[in-house]
This record gives structure tokens, C-alpha cells and sequence, in this order.
């Protein structure tokens, strides 16, 4: 749950410090050269399927479902009665467009 309240008092709020960024560390392996690759070589693509990955469920029993079926187009199917109206004042709220700047 969120709860939004409009700022009454802008002489509270302080702009909160932006810390320097961390030196981005030293990389110590040169990259590859056409010498270091040359013992590499492809291999064929794995053609196998995925079927090892499938999680083993046990079958479950259920109940008789044979009585459902399906609504017809266009047919209510919560009968129940809807939620009173909610009014929410949004007067205090103010909507600033940073175009144009």
C-alpha cells in the first residue's frame, strides 16, 4: 500500500548528496591476440532436446468437473453488487510539465 500526500512545507525538504562514483578497476589481462586464439576451435551445436529439464510431477486425481461449461457471450457472471463510488480529492495535487523549458 502507497499513500501519496502533497508537500505543504518546501522549507523541510533537503536535496540528498550524490556520492562520487567509485575509480572503475584496473584490467590486467590484454586482450586476446590472433595467437592465444589459434588453439580454439568450434565444436557442433548440442542438438539434444531439454526433456531432462522437465520437472517430474506426480498425476493428481481430481473431482468430477464434467457440470461446468462455459458463459455465453455477453452473459453477467458476477451478480454481485458493485463497490460504492470512491471519491478522492485531488485538489491539492499539481500536475508541472517540463516542456517548453
Amino acid at each position: 500500500l502507497i499513500e501519496i500526500k502533497p508537500i505543504t512545507n518546501t522549507d523541510d525538504l533537503e536535496a540528498a548528496p550524490i556520492p562520487d562514483a567509485a575509480p572503475a578497476a584496473a584490467v590486467d589481462q590484454a586482450p586476446p591476440t590472433a595467437s592465444s586464439t589459434s588453439t580454439l576451435s568450434l565444436t557442433p551445436a548440442n542438438t539434444g532436446t531439454l526433456e531432462d529439464c522437465i520437472p517430474k510431477v506426480a498425476p493428481v486425481e481430481i473431482g468430477d468437473i464434467s457440470q461446468i461449461s462455459m458463459a455465453e457471450v455477453g452473459s453477467t457472471i458476477d451478480e454481485s453488487e458493485p463497490p460504492a463510488r470512491l471519491e478522492i480529492d485531488t485538489s491539492a495535487f499539481s500536475l508541472e510539465s517540463d516542456e517548453g523549458r
